[in-house]
């Protein structure tokens, strides 16, 4: 039975990405780092259920309410590997499940955006809540399919919206997004944040093979990018590794210089490229790091020295590090093991890491719904939610935990959560606080190698709290070693646009056409029986029509240009696809005519 026990035990099981054996291909250092991602999540994940269970209100203050303290609710946890991928999430969660015999009351976790989809099918299928704590697409809880998920962390639409404002803050008005194929939802929130702040959002799509020179390879969006005279790039790429097929791109193309800015979407985790990357200077790749941009999400740990959560951290003893080597979902000697030393939250080193605060507040806030229908039950005399009357529930038909579950606001290690906006349970845009981060190299000397190669760090540069717009915090240095932002935002060309006259009227007798074309064959099916539409033949004199609307298509289809939004590859397929349509309605006209006039014959 799914669910909280009759003795007011919830199970909650939490999902990370200790390894990305789902992703396949070797990846030691992401893997390394993947672990150590993990791990820190991992350690929020059990100082929240250890915080709960003693009603430990030092990071969350309503732990010491009434409704709380007086709650029978204990929190237990597992962890599971994800595997970074759909099919590890499924099977692990799915086996988790059988093993405790359904008795699991909560679902949290998930990196992944696809992954977190799958858990929350997952969660939606066995009527369990499901929040996750890093992933940030907004298809969880817009559809039926996932009606019983929510989201600590910041919607996709969020993130993109803090990217594009950051960027507008500092003057940058053309912005070029390339990205990989598996990310094209971010087309949709990037190019929607453009409009609403006034940015003009161009977007590039890159594919495999990354080696190749044909369309939609790296070098091929390198081109279109020079050709477009964006001096603003942002990349999105499907994994760090990648690119470096877009730094090669654009060295070849001429690109790489001191004249563009390139930023990260906040996809790209710059952990990993501090954890693992390291360039000659002057390389391609060190022409793209240096300098390079992001805005991410923060944790209240990332810039304020005085954080509950931080000071929670490192006030962890030898007994909690035991209880969480305890808690590893990996066995030792094992890819993506890590064992925890007696001092390990003392170890300036181990700092947590990217998501933790967030991860801490999910299991906190499953904690709390948990509490509070539970606290309903027994005033409703029962053990069954089935039993509440129907009233009592916030959204009638579904699960009563996570009904009070997405009416909670408290002030978390992440800060304020409130999931309750009746459409699509995520916290409001204004309860998170976004950063900008700047990538700088730094000279080391590499004794094995002898040679010396940059490293990066990356620092906080500018924050944007709650309400409020961006504030400096540190300067950011571009590529040039300026604090000033390149000049030129976009190389002026003369560009042939259509006149948007000239485009309304071809438009306009497209349409007139299209709409000729149905008349004359809503005339001839009613008319089809009469002997003048018969000796003509209704099925030729149909086609006729349908050829000549396919011919009219062609038209609308190269009304696009780039002054319209539209990518150049997107123009490129629209114009293949007008070619088809303007010939194949031709030949279905002329063929028509032919095989009438040889019928006749």
């Amino acid at each position: 039975k799914m669910g909280m026990g009759e003795d007011g035990s919830c199970h909650i099981a939490a999902l990370l990405p200790f390894t990305e054996f789902g992703m396949g291909g070797n990846r030691i250092n992401q893997q390394r780092y993947a672990t150590q991602h993990a791990f820190s999540n991992m350690a929020a994940a059990l100082m929240a259920m250890e915080d709960f269970n003693a009603r430990d209100s030092r990071i969350v203050p309503e732990l010491s309410d009434d409704e709380f303290t007086e709650c029978d609710v204990k929190l237990s946890l597992s962890v599971l590997d994800d595997g970074s991928s759909n099919d590890f999430t499924v099977s692990n969660l799915l086996n988790h499940i059988n093993d405790m015999s359904g008795e699991i009351c909560g679902i949290a976790g998930v990196n992944d955006n696809f992954a977190a989809r799958e858990a929350a099918v997952l969660g939606a299928a066995f009527d369990v809540p499901y929040i996750t704590h890093a992933a940030e697409t907004s298809k969880i809880s817009r559809t039926p399919l996932f009606r019983l998920s929510a989201k600590i962390s910041a919607d996709e639409f969020f993130r993109a919206d803090a990217l594009i404002k950051y960027l507008a803050s500092i003057g940058r008005t053309h912005i070029m997004l390339v990205y990989s194929a598996v990310h094209e939802d971010i087309i949709r929130v990037i190019t929607l944040a453009g409009k609403e702040n006034g940015v003009d959002v161009r977007t590039e799509i890159f594919q495999p093979p990354f080696a190749s020179t044909g369309v939609g390879s790296p070098l091929d969006a390198m081109r279109r990018v020079k050709e477009s005279g964006f001096r603003t790039i942002v990349l999105a790429p499907a994994r760090v590794p990648h690119l470096v097929y877009i730094a090669q791109a654009a060295q070849d193309v001429g690109i790489d210089t001191d004249e563009y800015l390139w930023f990260a979407y906040d996809v790209v985790d710059l952990d990993i490229i501090a954890e693992s990357v390291k360039t000659q200077p002057g390389d391609p790749l060190d022409n793209l790091y240096s300098g390079m941009g992001s805005v991410r999400t923060l944790d209240g740990f990332a810039f304020k020295d005085d954080d509950a959560f931080l000071q929670a951290w490192k006030e962890n003893d030898e007994e909690f590090v035991s209880r969480l080597n305890t808690l590893n979902p990996i066995a030792p000697q094992m890819p993506g093991f890590i064992f925890a030393q007696p001092n390990y939250f003392q170890d300036e080193r181990n700092f947590p890491i990217l998501f933790s605060s967030f991860m801490y507040d999910t299991v906190v806030a499953l904690g709390m719904g948990a509490c509070r229908a539970r606290n309903i039950m027994i005033n409703n005399g029962t053990s069954s939610p089935l039993q509440i009357p129907q009233q009592v529930n916030f959204n009638p038909g579904l699960n009563l935990q996570y009904n009070e579950t997405v009416k909670l606001q408290f002030q978390g290690a992440s800060g304020m959560v409130n999931l309750l906006d009746g459409f699509s349970y995520t916290r409001d845009i204004d309860t998170f606080t976004f950063g900008a981060y700047n990538v700088r190299p730094k000279l080391e000397f590499d004794e094995m190698q002898n040679v010396s190669k940059h490293r990066y760090e990356y620092f906080l540069t500018s924050q944007r709290l709650p309400g409020e717009e961006y504030s400096e915090i540190n300067p950011f240095i571009y590529a040039d070693g300026r604090t000033t932002p390149p000049s030129l935002q976009r190389e002026a060309f003369e560009n042939n646009f259509l006149s948007s006259g000239i485009r309304a009227t071809g438009l306009s007798l497209v349409a007139i056409g299209i709409a000729i074309n149905l008349i004359m064959a809503t005339w001839v099916f009613i008319n089809r029986k009469k002997r003048p539409v018969r000796v003509s033949q209704p099925l030729f004199l149909g086609f006729i029509c349908f050829g000549s609307i396919m011919s009219l298509i062609a038209i609308i289809l190269i009304s696009f240009d780039e002054s319209y939004g539209v990518s150049a590859t997107y123009l490129g397929k629209m114009c293949n696809a007008a070619l088809w349509f303007f010939f194949l309605g031709y030949l279905i006209v002329y063929s028509t005519l032919f095989f009438q006039t040889l019928a006749n014959q």
